[in-house]
């Protein structure tokens, strides 16, 4: 697929590849790549923003895992929380 972006008036053309068990149509791969990346720019960039999750170098057998379960607990905690208008990060420090 070919990446074509133009970013402060300078443009960019980058080729990705994607493997896939799945015949689909350029449609389908398309909505397919949207859907992964919403689910990236949404849910990881907000774990990574409000719980700093890409700086946790956890190792420990399952601790790594239970770090997370835990942390999108709290995430879905704090985006019910509608009693302030406070950024996850806010609301997370006003509860800590």
């Amino acid at each position: 697929m070919q990446a074509d972006r133009v970013i402060n008036g300078k443009a960019t053309t980058a080729l990705r590849f994607y493997i896939c068990s799945k015949e689909m149509t350029a449609k389908d791969m398309l909505s397919a790549t949207r859907m992964h990346w919403e689910v990236e720019n949404n849910l990881h960039w907000m774990l990574d923003i409000a719980f700093s999750e890409d700086a946790c170098q956890t190792k420990n057998e399952n601790a790594a895992e239970n770090l997370s379960t835990l942390r999108r607990i709290a995430l879905n905690i704090l985006q019910l929380d509608k009693t302030n208008k406070r950024s996850i990060k806010g609301k997370r420090k006003k509860a800590g």
